[in-house]
This record gives structure tokens, sequence and C-alpha cells, in this order.
């Protein structure tokens, strides 16, 4: 879903503003900043299970959700893994804008939602103006990073313990089929030893 860019109005949206001014990502941005902010973003509704970002795709925007709720999730070994679940306040595609690279998750809206679009230039205005975003977003991509850390941990776990029971099922193999052929063996030692003894 691409939003085009705003043009910079001289009056932003009052609701806009009051919106953000609630949301603790905009906590220490004066009024003055909040307008601004709301002059480079476009707020936007979005209809339950409606694909907002794919992953994959260019980060050509930063998001943040005003109302409603994204279920943030990403390909993993041919299946969907659910990374989150996004409500007011939360916000996502910073790590694209930042990194300037394809987004690295999709996310899908579980329920009517109401957003706010934000381009590239206010995102980089937002950074330059609030420490407090930018400390937010900054642990944000921490934990996200950590999260995905933990992912490759485990996925390496995964493919050890892969490793550790084709070992343990060979090293069992070789002497059930060692047993099976003693056994065959004994069997036959047996039957001879019987055909043996009716001869006498």
């Amino acid at each position: 879903m691409n939003i085009a860019s705003p043009d910079v109005a001289a009056h932003p949206d009052p609701a806009t503003v009051e919106t953000l001014q609630g949301l603790p990502l905009f906590a220490d941005l004066d009024e003055g900043d909040l307008n601004h902010l709301a002059n480079l973003a476009t707020r936007i509704s979005v209809p339950s299970d409606t694909v907002l970002i794919e992953e994959g795709t260019a980060g050509d925007q930063f998001f943040v959700i005003l109302d409603g709720e994204l279920e943030v999730t990403r390909q993993e070994g041919g299946r969907t893994k659910v990374l989150g679940v996004l409500g007011p306040g939360g916000f996502l595609s910073e790590m694209s804008l930042l990194e300037d690279r394809p987004r690295t998750a999709s996310a899908r809206t579980t329920r009517d939602s109401d957003l706010l679009a934000v381009q590239p230039r206010g995102f980089r205005d937002l950074l330059a103006r609030s420490p407090t975003a930018a400390l937010a977003m900054l642990r944000t991509v921490t934990a996200r990073l950590r999260s995905t850390e933990s992912t490759l941990i485990e996925q390496g776990r995964m493919a050890g313990l892969g490793t550790l029971a084709a070992g343990l099922a060979h090293e069992l193999n070789n002497p059930a089929a060692a047993l099976v052929r003693s056994t065959d063996l004994l069997a036959e030692a047996l039957s001879d030893w019987h055909r043996r003894c009716s001869e006498l």
C-alpha cells in the first residue's frame, strides 16, 4: 500500500495533532513540531484484513498506528511466523527507512485501523526534532534485532538437534542391524543343530 506525499498545509488537521499528542512516541514534541509532523504525514483508514506492507518491498514510508491493530509476520523456512501484534501507539517500517533496505516483514490489519503514513522527509524531521522519538525507535530496533538474533540462534539449535538425531539414529541402526543379523545367524545355527540331532 503506497500513500502519496502530501502537500504541506498551512493548518494541519486538529484531530490528527490531538491524537499525536497522546502517543508516547511524540511526548516531547511541542505544538509547532506536532503541526509540522502532521503537515508531512497523511492520516489513512485501512479496512480489516488489508496487507499494509509486504516483506521484500521498498521501505518508502513510516507508519504510526493511531487506532486499530496490525499483525506483523515474516516468512521463515516456507512458513509464516507471527512476530508480533501492534496496537495504538505502535509503529513500523522504521528499520527499512533507517537502513534504506527492503522491508524484512509484512503487516496486515486485523481490524479496521487508522494510521499515520509519514514520508521519509517527515521521518527524518521527527528524528531530528524529537530525542524521545529517536530513543523509542532505537529501543524498538534493538528489541527487533534481538528477536531476529534469538530466531537465528534457535534455528541453529534446531539444525544442531537434527544433526544429533541423525547421528543417534545411525548409531542405533547399526547395533540394531547387527542384532538382526546375529538373530538370523542364531536361528540358522539352531535349525542346523536340530537337524543334526534328528539325524543321530
